[in-house]
């Protein structure tokens, strides 16, 4: 059952004909909010406004069921160059991470006069799960909110490896103590060179974000790393340019010692390293 207001009742019982349009309120994980209809002009509604001048949004169908099924949409996003997030193109956005761990809401706008929407009822809401860039298209597939009853309990397991995200809450690792500076000298779409000496492996699993350039901002999983040269996991949106600033993390292989002689950390970490393996525990 869904509730509508007294107004768009009374829209819905006195009209023969209705405009109707689709909203999509989308929060990103950072709290921007972007709001965008496919309707031909802006739409008011809820004392915000939804631009029709945007990407142009074309989604597949909705479906209503009793029960905890976890539903699915498929959203296809088709951004123009103007337009962009944070200084960043849309695909650039996309590709950096940018929507990772995003809301969608669609809702189904009733409009009387356009651009004012008389009510709205929410067809779908969820979570971005998988994302693919193409040359001008960014489609998502986005995970209903039940999908948040999929969460593993309870929420310990017992294993060898940290159960602790690095850098986290539970982790207690200052991520700015271990941050590490440093100036592109020569790169690839994939290799950035830089004057880091640190020991090969030390940042394997980190990440390193731009901090200034064209790609300022831009963030990549670190595949591998040798004294002074960085491979990522994907490649850059752009090329980056030599002296442009970067700022390195480096990551965790979860072991107990990595913990203990790479942070100091031993006091929290949360694996159970010396649990015996099903085999030999009876």
């Amino acid at each position: 059952m869904k509730n509508v207001t007294p107004e768009l009742l009374a829209l819905m019982q006195g009209s023969q004909q209705v405009i109707i349009a689709d909203l999509y309120p989308l929060t990103t994980a950072a709290g921007t909010v972007l709001r965008y209809t496919d309707f031909d002009t802006d739409l008011s509604y809820g004392g915000n406004v939804f631009s029709a001048s945007g990407p142009i949004l074309k989604r597949g169908k909705t479906r209503i069921v009793i029960g905890l099924e976890v539903d699915t949409l498929d959203v296809e996003i088709y951004p123009r160059p103007t337009d962009t997030i944070g200084g960043q193109s849309w695909l650039s956005a996309a590709t950096a991470g940018v929507f990772d761990g995003a809301t969608l809401k669609l809702e189904r706008a009733f409009i009387s006069s356009v651009p004012i929407v008389i009510g709205a009822l929410i067809m779908f809401t969820g979570t971005f799960a998988d994302l693919e860039t193409a040359r001008a298209m960014v489609s998502v597939r986005v995970n209903s909110d039940l999908a948040a009853l999929q969460v593993q309990v309870p929420r310990n397991l017992y294993q060898a490896s940290c159960l602790n995200v690095l850098y986290g809450a539970d982790c207690r690792v200052a991520r700015a103590t271990y941050a590490v500076a440093s100036t592109v000298t020569a790169r690839t779409m994939s290799k950035i060179l830089c004057g880091l000496s640190k020991a090969d492996g030390y940042f394997d699993n980190g990440y390193v974000v731009f901090t200034s350039g064209t790609l300022n901002g831009t963030r990549r999983t670190i595949k591998a790393y040798v004294q002074g040269q960085f491979t990522v996991y994907n490649p850059f949106p752009t090329l980056p340019n030599a002296g442009d600033t970067f700022t390195a993390y480096p990551g965790c292989d979860k072991a107990l010692a990595t913990c203990g002689s790479k942070f100091n950390n031993r006091l929290n970490f949360r694996g159970f390293p010396f649990i015996p393996v099903p085999e030999t525990s009876i």
